[in-house]
């Protein structure tokens, strides 16, 4: 494996600070660390707890409040049907 447990507590531990005190493209950006190093369900967590503290029905996207929790969950499944069809990794 790439990387260790240690680097998942790491990177949940920067996703909370950047969660609470970040912008929201930082919090995207290490969230999909997270998704290429591991295959972390905690990321759907995230998305949800981002959405609970920050959501609001955006217009140009449906009016749907839970945006990132889908960006998130839609990541989670592509990342792990490509990492099923890699031979490198």
């Amino acid at each position: 494996m790439i990387a260790s447990f240690k680097t998942r507590i790491i990177l949940n531990g920067i996703l909370l600070f950047s969660l609470l005190f970040l912008p929201w493209w930082f919090f995207v950006l290490t969230a999909g660390l997270l998704l290429i190093l591991f295959s972390a369900m905690e990321v759907l967590l995230w998305g949800v707890l981002f959405d609970i503290l920050y959501a609001s029905p955006i217009p140009f996207y449906f009016n749907i409040p839970i945006l990132f929790t889908l960006v998130f969950t839609t990541a989670f499944f592509a990342f792990r049907i490509v990492r099923r069809r890699l031979v490198f990794y």
